[in-house]
């Protein structure tokens, strides 16, 4: 019951920390702030739940990092669903504000563009330093070829083809 209530607890946490941080201080870099709360979350809640539960050996310490570590990278996959920049969320928001009267192609055009979209996205690669921009040109950096052999795996792991201009 330790376990689950100490991971539980550091999950909680993480997403009132989470809404703090981005009500207050806007990050540039949004997956390494929910990271750093996830963690704070984790040890803080961690350290308490051991002071709280003396019996706690350290296999279920470990069990509680772990399960709280797994509700934080649930979390964390779905931050782009939170970003304003979601194209779901840009596309079904768009049409529910023509009401019953529905969106046409034409309403949908002009928020769905570059600007929405790509320019966007690659800001923010540029800011979690995955490419690299030099005037007009942008180049993959370490950790973003790091990034893409990881998913490429993942890719290929889970039989979906690659589509690479």
């Amino acid at each position: 019951m330790a376990v689950f209530l100490i991971a539980t607890t550091a999950f909680v946490l993480t997403v009132v920390l989470h809404s703090l941080a981005w009500r207050t201080l806007r990050p540039q870099s949004p997956a390494r702030a929910l990271l750093a709360c996830g963690c704070v979350a984790i040890i803080t809640t961690v350290a308490l739940g051991r002071y709280a539960f003396l019996e706690m050996d350290l296999m279920e310490v470990l069990e509680a990092v772990a399960l709280a570590g797994s509700l934080v990278a649930a979390y964390l996959i779905s931050l782009p669903g939170l970003e304003s920049e979601s194209p779901s969320f840009v596309v079904v928001t768009r049409i529910d504000s023509k009401g019953t009267a529905g969106a046409t192609e034409r309403d949908l055009a002009e928020v769905v563009n570059d600007e929405t979209f790509v320019l966007n996205r690659l800001r923010s690669l540029e800011i979690e330093g995955l490419v690299d921009r030099t005037g007009d040109t942008l180049r993959i950096t370490g950790p973003g070829r790091r990034f893409l052999r990881l998913f490429t795996a993942y890719h290929v792991w889970a039989g979906r083809t690659m589509r690479a201009g």
